[in-house]
């Protein structure tokens, strides 16, 4: 595997990082993403991570259809109040969705920032496997169950929150 720089951006020096195939993998064996913001050398870190973890998550049939975006933006926890997280961008078109869209502050420490891309491959994977799906209204369905837009302590979270630092483990013992 073989990572990139590209899109420079004016002043701050951010580049956009994607997975480029080479002459031992083809395209259809990586998922395409997109890491944006950040450092570089957190970009990569990123990347690499969400490349595993994915994997890990949704198997080798599902992972290579997977296109995510990545953004690490500054300031979440202080104006959204949360560390990261995971939208299906084509959820409502499709019960199965591969487009996503993972937010996660990048102001926490690496080992922090990996647990919070964890907990939102979680929820990459609920998508992905149409175990976790988000109507027009803002309801949710899981595991066959609706719960209103409104309703707290939903097991979806309950199951990310439960497998972050295992999937984190397990990732950081491969290293």
């Amino acid at each position: 595997m073989t990572i990139a720089k590209r899109g420079r951006r004016k002043k701050k020096r951010n580049y956009d990082v994607k997975i480029i195939n080479n002459s031992s993998s083809t395209v259809t064996q990586i998922p395409a993403i997109v890491v944006i913001g950040g450092t570089s050398k957190l970009r990569k870190s990123v990347l690499k991570a969400a490349v595993w973890m994915i994997y890990d998550q949704v198997g080798d049939r599902v992972a290579p259809n997977i296109e995510l975006e990545i953004k690490l933006v500054n300031g979440l926890i202080q104006d959204e109040a949360v560390y990261g997280e995971c939208f299906a961008a084509d959820c409502m078109r499709s019960i199965r969705p591969r487009y996503f869209e993972i937010r996660i502050d990048d102001m926490l420490e690496l080992p922090t920032l990996l647990e919070t891309l964890a907990h939102e491959v979680v929820h990459l994977r609920q998508y992905a496997k149409d175990q976790l799906y988000e109507y027009r209204n803002g309801d949710s369905r899981y595991a066959g169950k609706r719960y209103p837009k409104d309703c707290e302590d939903v097991p979806w979270e309950e199951e990310a929150s439960a497998l972050e630092q295992h999937i984190y483990q397990k990732y950081s013992s491969q290293l």
